[in-house]
């Protein structure tokens, strides 16, 4: 008897812990949908937002083929970045279009893997997937004049150091779902911009700020004092 409840013992302390590890486990469906603001969504490696803009100019469109793969060289995804005055990458930003759909239809999304080949051993490496989590755009909230869902992932390293605009080595995102057709979903790349350490545009405007301040002091500095010469004494009359 005391054997048979230790067994029992034991295959319920054995259960239990496996519900914890399968609810641990057990994959998200994370739903774009309408909010106040723009709620930050961990989904596999990425961190998920609705996108409440239109695109800026500065993104890299990537444009694929049936099988759901977008292929690029390292080497032009780094002339882009140099071009927008990057000089240093280490996140980027996936922006998800769809094309506007019926109320009743939604976009279903459970791979998206983005891999960048090593210029060291030539093997394609994984930086960011959704792992066992799908993303789902509903019909309702798709748009014809903005992206649905923007992606933010971090690659661990400077893109702008590790490669140069000679680079070959492959960039590659891969889907679930063709890029061509009525469902079909546009893909466009940015990176994270820091305006005070990132950009051309932070160098030049701390630029401006340092040497306004050096003028300003300067010009106290060297602004004549102005010295108020004191009022003439009135003369004493005679006394008789």
């Amino acid at each position: 008897m005391g054997r048979l409840s230790l067994k029992f013992n034991l295959l319920f302390v054995a259960v239990f812990f496996s519900a914890i590890a399968a609810s641990f486990c057990q994959a998200d469906e994370i739903i774009v949908q309408e909010g106040p603001k723009p709620n930050q969504q961990p989904v596999g490696d990425y961190s998920c937002s609705r996108c409440f803009a239109k695109l800026a100019s500065t993104t890299y469109e990537m444009n694929g083929d049936d099988r759901g793969t977008i292929e690029m060289t390292a080497g032009e995804l780094w002339q882009f970045f140099d071009d927008q005055g990057f000089d240093s990458v280490n996140t980027m930003t996936l922006f998800l279009d769809v094309d506007q759909l019926s109320t009743d239809e939604s976009f279903n999304l459970s791979k998206l893997n983005f891999e960048i080949q090593s210029p060291f051993d030539g093997q394609l490496s994984t930086i960011a997937n959704l792992g066992k989590d799908s993303l789902v755009v509903p019909g309702i909230e798709t748009s014809s004049n903005r992206p649905e869902a923007k992606l933010r992932f971090d690659l661990g390293y400077d893109f702008m150091e590790l490669f140069s605009p000679e680079s070959t080595e492959i960039v590659r995102v891969s889907i679930d779902a063709p890029m061509r057709g009525s469902m079909a979903p546009t893909f466009h790349l940015t990176a994270n911009k820091n305006v005070f350490g990132q950009t051309n545009l932070g160098r030049l405007f701390l630029f401006v700020i340092f040497w306004g301040s050096v003028f300003l002091m300067l010009l106290r500095w060297m602004k004549p004092v102005r010295s108020v010469a004191p009022a003439p004494s009135k003369p004493i009359a005679p006394t008789a």
